[in-house]
C-alpha cells in the first residue's frame, strides 16, 4: 500500500489538530460580512426600529390625551385638562428610546456578535420605555394619546424581530460564500 495517494495533511489557522487539505474548515460565523440581499434586509431593519423609536419619543412629547380617573362610566366634569405622556412619565421613556437608536446606531456594521447583542440591548430598552408608557394611566379611562404606546410596543416588536433575524442572515450568508467558493467542498468539516 502506498502513501502516494494520501491526501496531505497540515494544521490550519485556528483550528488546533491536522485535518485534510482537501476539506477546508467552515468559516466562523463572527467572520462573516453581509452582502446583498441579505445586507438590505439587515440595515432595513435596523432604521426601521430607529425609525419607530424617534417617533414614539416624538408622539410622547407632542400628543395628548386626557384621563378620567372615575371606576364607572365618565361624565364631562370627570375628565382631566389634555396633557402629553411626557408630562405623566418624565424623561426615563425618552432616554430609553435615546438608548435604543444609539445601540441600534453602535450595531451598524460590528457583524453577528455586535447585531445580536445591540438588538438584545435595544429590545430591553424598548420594553423598559413601552412599560413605563404603558403603565402610566393603567387603570384610568384615556381619551386619545395611544400612538405613542403603539409605536414603543412596534419599537420592542421589531427589535425582537432583529434579535431572531441576525442570526438567520450570518448563517444564510455563510452557506452562500461556501456555495460559491470552491475551495470548500459541500462537505466541509466543523470538528474532527
Amino acid at each position: 500500500m502506498s502513501f502516494s495517494h494520501a491526501p496531505p495533511v497540515t494544521t490550519v489557522g485556528w483550528y488546533p489538530g491536522t485535518m485534510d487539505q482537501r476539506l477546508q474548515p467552515r468559516r466562523p460565523l463572527l467572520r462573516v460580512a453581509l452582502a446583498g440581499g441579505r445586507a438590505t434586509w439587515h440595515v432595513a431593519v435596523r432604521w426601521a426600529v430607529i425609525g419607530c423609536a424617534a417617533l414614539a419619543a416624538l408622539l410622547m412629547a407632542t400628543e395628548r390625551h386626557r384621563v378620567c380617573d372615575a371606576w364607572g362610566s365618565c361624565d364631562a366634569s370627570d375628565w382631566g385638562e389634555p396633557h402629553t405622556l411626557a408630562s405623566d412619565v418624565g424623561a426615563l421613556p425618552f432616554v430609553m428610546l435615546a438608548l435604543v437608536v444609539a445601540l441600534q446606531l453602535a450595531g451598524y456594521r460590528r457583524g453577528l456578535l455586535g447585531g445580536v447583542l445591540s438588538a438584545l440591548s435595544a429590545a430591553l430598552a424598548a420594553v423598559v420605555a413601552l412599560g413605563v408608557a404603558a403603565l402610566a394611566h393603567f387603570l384610568s379611562h384615556v381619551d386619545g394619546g395611544g400612538g405613542a404606546v403603539l409605536l414603543t410596543f412596534l419599537t420592542f416588536g421589531l427589535a425582537v424581530a432583529q434579535l431572531v433575524l441576525e442570526p438567520i442572515l450570518f448563517v444564510g450568508m455563510r452557506r452562500a460564500l461556501e456555495r460559491d467558493d470552491p475551495r470548500f467542498p459541500r462537505a466541509a468539516v466543523v470538528a474532527r
